[in-house]
């Protein structure tokens, strides 16, 4: 069955997301079925870590804030996990589904692929994230250990 995305309800959690006067730093976008929907979201970057687990996939928009005192700036990433135990034909549709996530959260201008683990591509996206005028796509598989909690 093909994958639908509920493009509303997406949009929605992304908002809140991308609106610097909420508490809401990241959103996950999961599968229901064959539809995917909006997740779990919250204002601590710890709790969006633990989502990450070796059994899903998941697509996750996240909100860092860059620069120093004078100067404080919002970038977002989009994130694209794959659990070291999801299935071959899983991984695969996760790539295609990517286009489905991508009509809601729309402007892309650096993307990253790494198979390091979440950690090791979160400090190389958070270096890009210094530098790009925009969104930052991750794309992680968890092929190491368990994702890491990144020290910044």
């Amino acid at each position: 069955m093909a994958t639908k995305i509920d493009k509303e309800a997406c949009r929605t959690a992304y908002n809140l997301v991308r609106d610097d006067s909420s508490a809401v730093i990241w959103v996950t976008f999961k599968y229901d079925g064959s539809t995917i929907v909006p997740g779990e979201q919250g204002a601590e970057y710890q709790d969006f870590i633990q989502q990450c687990t070796d059994d899903v996939r998941l697509f996750a928009f996240v909100r860092f804030t860059t620069g120093d005192a004078m100067s404080k700036r919002s970038k977002f990433a989009l994130i694209t996990w794959i659990g070291e135990n999801v299935s071959g034909l899983q991984r695969a549709k996760t790539g295609t589904d990517k286009t489905l996530v991508k009509e809601v959260v729309q402007v892309t201008l650096l993307v990253f692929f790494e198979g390091l683990g979440l950690g090791a591509t979160i400090q190389q996206g958070r270096d890009g994230l210094r530098w790009a005028p925009g969104l930052v796509t991750l794309n992680v598989s968890g092929y190491v250990s368990g994702p890491p909690v990144p020290d910044w």
